[in-house]
């Protein structure tokens, strides 16, 4: 299983600029990673990320954009490579951005 929800709010900051707060969560379900379904090496437990963003949108084309991804930090397996040790790979670390974006 997987899913996504989220709630934003958009508000006049002034005439020309617009700002709007968005909170997310996703989660994905456990799953196995080889035929053989064994829950010891084989399987990829559940796991749910937060992440957070402000967008500014200024005089219609501009915006302006502070995010922040994985808030919790959580260290959750993506992918296993199926080797003689039966290594998992991870996904990444909390992470903080900027954009900047025009609309023509």
């Amino acid at each position: 299983w997987t899913f996504n929800v989220g709630a934003d709010y958009r508000f006049a900051v002034s005439d020309q600029v617009t700002m709007t707060p968005r909170v997310n969560y996703a989660y994905v379900g456990g799953q196995f990673v080889d035929l053989t379904y064994s829950r010891t090496t084989d399987y990829l437990p559940a796991h749910g990320l937060i992440s957070a963003l402000l967008t500014f949108n200024l005089y219609d084309h501009w915006s302006a954009e502070l995010y922040g991804t994985n808030l919790a930090n959580k260290t959750y397996p993506i992918g296993q490579v199926l080797t003689s040790d039966n290594y998992f790979t991870y996904g990444p670390p909390r992470q903080y951005g900027a954009r900047i974006g025009y609309t023509f």
